[in-house]
């Protein structure tokens, strides 16, 4: 036993090692503490990547669909145009998205390493050289991504408040925290911000498909789609004689059938360049005027003729 422990006597020895335990055992909480906290953001920023990995899903499924009908020959070509548009800006958007979630998976890469640091600290030496890579690396993690991933910001400076905390409540206290000012970033933290890009990009790769090839590869297919005629102008006409009498169908002969009638009328429309007499075709073609009407109007809801006026 020293002299120093002589004199403070048996007492004095147990109190100091149990002091010594007892620091030991608040860093070590602390330490926790800190990791912990990068844990919870760590979950809430993987949450949030995998809610931009199921809407870039949704929107492929929008852009493979867009795009099968662009190709459909039955389709005029300003439907299928209209369709390959809306696959472009589906694609545009899943790209935007990919380079935010590479953006966040990034973050949560380099957060993890920030944490598996953190767990080799055994001791406030192991805090103090551990310290100034791990200050650095959430710096650069921070530098990278913020352009992008504005709430990185946020994210970052409360893990750096807590790593601020535990320097202070260590027995180094201020003057070794302060110290690590003067620290810069080494190789050893370029490689672990490199390899997480790396492990990032890799990652949204594989769960979210690249839309631009596909688009490329994709042209809206020549339409076989046959156009409907343009309508006829018809100006209806009377008969220059009032009285007109109205054929009857011969005895025994079935009544002509509405598309034979409206044959009659189309032809009777062309070659008078668009009159029609409704009395003059009834009395032509020996039919009831008002089967020559019902042809008139059938003609008109299926769009082969307009009616215009009258003369």
């Amino acid at each position: 036993m020293s002299m120093a422990e002589k004199k403070t006597g048996i007492l004095g020895w147990l109190k100091g090692l149990f002091a010594q335990t007892s620091l030991e055992d608040s860093l070590e909480d602390r330490i926790q503490s800190v990791i912990i906290k990068i844990r919870e953001h760590q979950d809430s920023i993987n949450e949030f990547a995998f809610r931009m990995q199921r809407r870039a899903e949704e929107l492929y499924a929008k852009v493979t669909e867009h795009l099968r009908k662009s190709q459909s020959p039955l389709l005029t070509d300003d439907e299928r145009r209209a369709h390959y548009n809306l696959a472009r800006t589906f694609a545009e958007e899943i790209v935007e998205i990919k380079k935010f979630t590479k953006a966040v998976r990034f973050v949560a890469i380099g957060l993890e390493k920030v944490a598996q640091r953190l767990q080799t600290v055994k001791d406030v030496k192991d805090l103090q050289e551990q310290l100034g890579p791990i200050r650095m690396l959430l710096i650069g993690l921070k530098q990278e991504v913020e352009s992008v991933f504005p709430a990185v910001g946020t994210t970052i400076d409360d893990i750096n408040r807590a790593i601020a905390e535990l320097m202070i409540h260590s027995s180094s206290g201020l003057h070794e925290l302060n110290s690590l000012d003067s620290y810069t970033k080494d190789e050893e933290v370029n490689k672990i911000i490199k390899d997480a890009w790396s492990l990032a990009t890799a990652t949204v790769e594989s769960v979210i498909p690249e839309p631009t090839t596909l688009i490329q590869n994709k042209q809206p297919a020549p339409s076989t789609a046959k156009k409907s005629p343009e309508p006829i102008d018809v100006t209806l006409s009377k008969s220059k004689s009032e009285q007109v009498a109205l054929p009857s169908s011969p005895a025994g002969k079935e009544k002509p059938k509405l598309e034979e009638i409206e044959k009659i009328v189309l032809e009777e429309a062309k070659i008078n360049k668009g009159r029609i007499n409704v009395d003059e075709i009834s009395s032509k073609y020996k039919l009831r005027k008002d089967d020559v009407f019902e042809a008139l109007e059938s003609l008109r809801r299926k769009g082969k003729i307009r009616i215009v006026g009258t003369a």
